[in-house]
């Protein structure tokens, strides 16, 4: 998923959301196709989201076998780093995500 970070001076955040055909494991998607999600009072895109097809979702879960190797090979202080440095950029950016998971319940009643 990518949140519009141009008012947020995340750069990790913004660096993430250049990639806005990746999927969660940062493998792009075949065919490059988004879905835009718009706000239904205000039609606004809030967010761009990768669409992924049967061939992504493979290739997503062969990316992660590959990778979980060397993940669990790190010392648990650095796998434990990387988790907190994500932990605080989710609270960093909890209202953005609260707006996006408030917008995906109200579009399931549409």
């Amino acid at each position: 998923m990518r949140l519009d970070t141009s008012s947020t001076g995340n750069t990790s955040l913004d660096k993430a959301a250049k990639h806005s055909t990746s999927l969660y494991v940062f493998v792009s998607s075949a065919d490059h196709s988004i879905d835009e999600w718009q706000n239904p009072f205000d039609g606004k895109v809030v967010a761009t989201v990768p669409t992924a097809s049967e061939q992504d979702v493979s290739s997503a879960v062969a990316a992660a076998a590959k990778a979980q190797p060397a993940w669990a090979a790190l010392a648990a202080s650095k796998r434990a780093r990387v988790l907190r440095k994500f932990s605080d950029l989710m609270a960093e950016n909890a209202s953005k995500l609260a707006e996006v998971r408030r917008l995906l319940f109200v579009r399931s009643l549409l």
